[in-house]
């Protein structure tokens, strides 16, 4: 991200110093005559793939000084304000598998590709459900991953599964 940040500033010509942590960014920019200063904390939510994606893409395209920054800052707005391509029973169903491809790279068997499919619903189910409330989406993490770990240790409990740690991953990734 700071790699990224400082060669954009240096595709417009901007003399820049950023610093970039885990849950903030610093921007210093100087002008001829002032350094303007600006401050950024984490965003208090996450981006689905296709605006992670199409995010990287602006950024390729400000790196490479083809958008102008007032647009730059527009189409951002509108990645991140911008609905869902598919319907929720196709998120469901994709977060599924992409949990299903986490696991058979960690352990491939179908024990592992029944239990990711599971759990995979059961996690996207709960990320479908709480993204519209603003309050709920800072416990997500926490609800998610207990709700998980609940199932799984009960599972592994009761002799239904085996090796809880390979379980547990796939779904929260």
């Amino acid at each position: 991200v700071q790699n990224s940040l400082t060669r954009a500033a240096d595709a417009y010509g901007l003399k820049s110093h950023i610093t970039v942590g885990p849950t903030l960014i610093i921007v210093q920019v100087q002008g001829q005559h002032s350094v303007a200063l600006q401050m950024s904390s984490a965003m208090q939510r996450s981006l689905r793939l296709d605006q992670i994606a199409a995010t990287w893409r602006l950024v390729e395209r400000a790196v490479s000084g083809t958008v102008k920054p007032v647009q730059g800052l527009d189409q951002l707005t509108d990645i991140w304000e911008s609905s869902p391509r598919f319907s929720e029973s196709i998120r469901l169903l994709g977060y599924a598998l992409m949990a299903v491809g986490f696991g058979l790279s960690l352990h491939p068997s179908t024990g592992v590709v029944i239990s990711c499919i599971l759990l995979g619903l059961v996690v996207s189910e709960i990320l479908l459900l709480t993204e519209v409330h603003a309050a709920i989406r800072t416990m997500r993490p926490v609800m998610t991953a207990l709700g998980v770990g609940l199932i799984v240790f009960l599972a592994v409990d009761y002799g239904v599964a085996e090796g809880p740690l390979l379980l547990l991953i796939p779904p929260l990734v």
